[in-house]
C-alpha cells in the first residue's frame, strides 16, 4: 500500500514540475518551425480543406494527421497546437517514471521522470511543428507496453506494444526499426511455454501491423511502391550532404558501356557532394534534369548510396560511429537559435499568415532562456554515455533488471540508424532522451550498489579475526578491533563469510 502511494505522489509531483516549466516556458514564445515544418503542416492544412492527405514518399501520415485533428479542434492556431505538444511532453516525463519504475525501480523512475520534465531539448522541440514531441510520446508509450509485457508475461501488453512500435513508425519511418526489439521484449519474458512465446510474438507482429499494413497498400496501389516509407534522400544526406569522403563518379576512372542516364545521375551527385548541396537539391536536379518521377529518384538516390557505402564499408563503419557519438552527445539548445530560424524560414502566401505572431516579450523570453539552462544533457555529454553504458551492462548481468534492456537497446538502435541513415542531426537523439535517462540513472544505481558492496567487504576484511589478531583496523596500533556489527553488514547487502566475519546478517 505505501509503495502504491508513492507511485502515485512521484507521477504527480512529475506532472507538476513539467506542467509549471511548460506554462512559464510557452508564455509569449511564438512556436518555432524549421524548413522541415512545411512539409507536415501543409499536408494537414489541405486534408481539412479537400479531404485529400497529399505526402511525400519519404513523409508517413502520423503527424500530418495528428496536426490535422488539432487544427480541426483548436482552430488555425500554431499556439494551441504547441500547447497540445507540451501536454504531450508532460505525458512523456509521466511515462518515462513508469519505464524506469519498471525497469530498475522507484528512484530511478523518479530521477528520469524529473529529467524528462525539465529537459531543454525535449521542451524546445515540444514547441516545433514538427515531429519529435508526438514520436518521443509514442515510442516512450511503446517502451513502456513492451517492458510490461517482457514482466508480466500477459498477452495484451505485447499486442498494445506492437500497435504503438506500429503507430510510431507512421510518424517517424525509422521507428519501423523498433520493430525487432518488440520481439527482444518477448524473449526477455519469464520462461513459458513455445506456444505461449510464439502467441506473444504474433501479437507484437499483429499490433505493428494493425497500422503499417494499410499505408503500404495505400503506397502500392498510389506509387507502386510496397513499402511505408522510402530512403534514397536520407541515404544521399547521409553519404554526400553531411560527408564528403565518399567517390560516387571518378571522371578519371570512366565507366565502360554503362547507360548515359546512370553516368549522368552519378554524375550530379557527385557535383552535389562536391557543392555542398542538400539531398532536396540533388534530388531536384535529378528529376529536372534526367525527367524521372518521385519513386524513380529514390530509387536512383538509393541505389547510388548503397554502392558507394559498398565501395568503401570501413569509412562508411567509422563515420556511422563517429556521427552517432555526436548524436548521442547532443548540442547545447539555445533559445535565440530557434527563435531565429523560425524568422528565417519562408512559407507558402496561403499558410504564412499563421506565422505572423503577436510581438515577442523580452522578460518572457528571458525567462524561458533560463529555464533551458536547468538541464542540458550536452553538458553531461561524457557523464551520461558512461552512465548508460554501465546502464545497460547492469542490466545485462543483473536479472532483476533483465528487462531494461529494451529499453537500452533501442537508444543504440535509434541513434546508430540515425548515423547510418540520414547523418548527424542531433535533434533524431531527443526521442530516446527518456529511455537514455533511465538507463543513465540505471548505470548510477548500478554504481552505487557496487561501491556499496565494495565498501562492506572492505569492513568485513579489517574486522576478520586474521585481521584482529594482526593489530589491522584498530585504532593507534592496537592489537584489538571492534567486531563489526551485523547492521553495518548487512547494509552493504554482503554476505558475511564473503567479508570473512562471524556475524549473521539481518534478513
Amino acid at each position: 500500500m505505501v509503495s502504491r502511494y508513492f507511485d502515485y505522489a512521484a507521477i504527480l509531483a512529475i506532472i507538476a514540475v513539467a506542467v509549471l516549466v511548460r506554462l512559464f516556458f510557452e508564455q509569449g514564445i511564438a512556436p518555432f518551425v524549421s524548413k522541415d515544418s512545411q512539409s507536415y503542416f501543409l499536408p494537414a492544412w489541405d486534408l481539412l480543406r479537400s479531404g485529400e492527405l497529399q505526402l511525400g514518399l519519404r513523409r508517413t501520415p502520423g503527424y500530418p494527421l495528428f496536426l490535422s485533428l488539432l487544427l480541426a479542434v483548436v482552430g488555425e492556431d500554431l499556439r494551441r497546437v504547441a500547447l497540445a505538444q507540451h501536454l504531450l511532453g508532460v505525458g512523456t516525463a509521466a511515462l518515462t517514471y513508469l519505464l524506469g519504475r519498471l525497469t530498475f525501480g522507484r528512484p530511478v523512475g523518479l530521477v528520469g521522470g524529473l529529467l524528462v520534465a525539465i529537459s531543454a531539448p525535449l521542451l524546445v522541440y515540444e514547441h516545433y511543428i514538427l515531429a519529435e514531441g508526438l514520436f518521443t510520446f509514442v515510442l516512450t508509450a511503446a517502451l513502456v507496453g513492451l517492458t510490461l509485457g517482457a514482466r508480466t508475461g500477459r498477452l495484451r501488453w505485447y499486442l498494445f506494444g506492437g500497435a504503438l512500435v506500429g503507430l510510431a513508425a507512421l510518424i517517424r519511418p525509422i521507428g519501423q526499426l523498433v520493430l525487432p526489439l518488440a520481439l527482444l521484449a518477448v524473449a526477455a519474458a519469464p520462461p513459458r511455454s513455445v506456444r505461449v512465446g510464439l502467441a506473444s510474438a504474433g501479437l507484437v507482429l499483429a499490433g505493428f501491423a494493425l497500422f503499417v499494413v494499410p499505408w503500404t497498400i495505400r503506397n502500392q496501389l498510389t506509387h507502386n511502391l510496397a513499402s511505408p516509407s522510402t530512403f534514397g534522400r536520407t541515404l544521399i544526406a547521409r553519404t554526400a550532404s553531411y560527408d564528403r569522403g565518399f567517390v560516387f563518379y571518378d571522371p578519371d576512372r570512366p565507366l565502360v558501356d554503362a547507360d548515359p542516364e546512370r553516368i549522368r545521375a552519378l554524375q550530379i551527385v557527385q557535383q552535389g557532394s562536391d557543392r555542398r548541396q542538400s539531398d532536396g537539391e540533388i534530388a531536384t536536379r535529378l528529376r529536372q534534369e534526367l525527367d524521372l518521377g518521385p519513386v524513380e529518384v529514390n530509387a536512383v538516390m538509393r541505389d547510388i548510396a548503397l554502392e558507394a557505402i559498398w565501395r568503401q564499408p570501413g569509412y562508411f563503419a567509422e563515420g556511422t560511429l563517429r556521427f552517432a557519438v555526436r548524436i548521442f552527445n547532443g548540442v547545447e539548445v539555445r533559445l535565440r537559435d530557434h527563435d531565429q530560424e523560425r524568422r528565417d524560414v519562408v512559407w507558402e502566401e496561403r499558410t504564412r499568415h499563421l506565422l505572423q505572431a503577436s510581438p515577442r516579450s523580452d522578460s518572457a523570453f528571458r525567462t524561458a532562456s533560463a529555464m533551458l539552462r536547468w538541464y542540458q544533457p550536452s553538458q553531461l555529454a561524457p557523464l551520461q554515455l558512461v552512465l548508460f553504458a554501465i546502464g545497460l551492462l547492469a542490466a545485462l548481468v543483473v536479472p532483476a533488471w533483465r528487462s531494461a534492456l529494451v529499453p537500452g537497446l533501442m537508444v543504440a538502435m535509434l541513434v546508430l540508424a540515425s548515423a547510418a541513415l540520414d547523418g548527424p542531426q542531433e535533434r533524431y537523439r531527443y526521442p530516446a532522451d527518456p529511455a537514455i535517462g533511465v538507463l543513465a540513472a540505471g548505470g548510477a544505481l548500478a554504481l552505487v550498489r557496487l561501491m556499496a558492496v565494495g565498501a562492506g567487504r572492505l569492513r568485513g576484511v579489517q574486522t576478520s579475526p586474521s585481521n584482529r589478531r594482526a593489530g589491522l583496523g584498530s585504532r593507534g596500533g592496537s592489537r584489538t578491533a571492534p567486531t563489526a556489527s551485523p547492521s553495518a553488514t548487512s547494509g552493504a547487502g554482503v554476505d558475511s563469510r564473503v567479508a570473512g566475519a562471524h556475524v549473521k546478517p539481518l534478513p
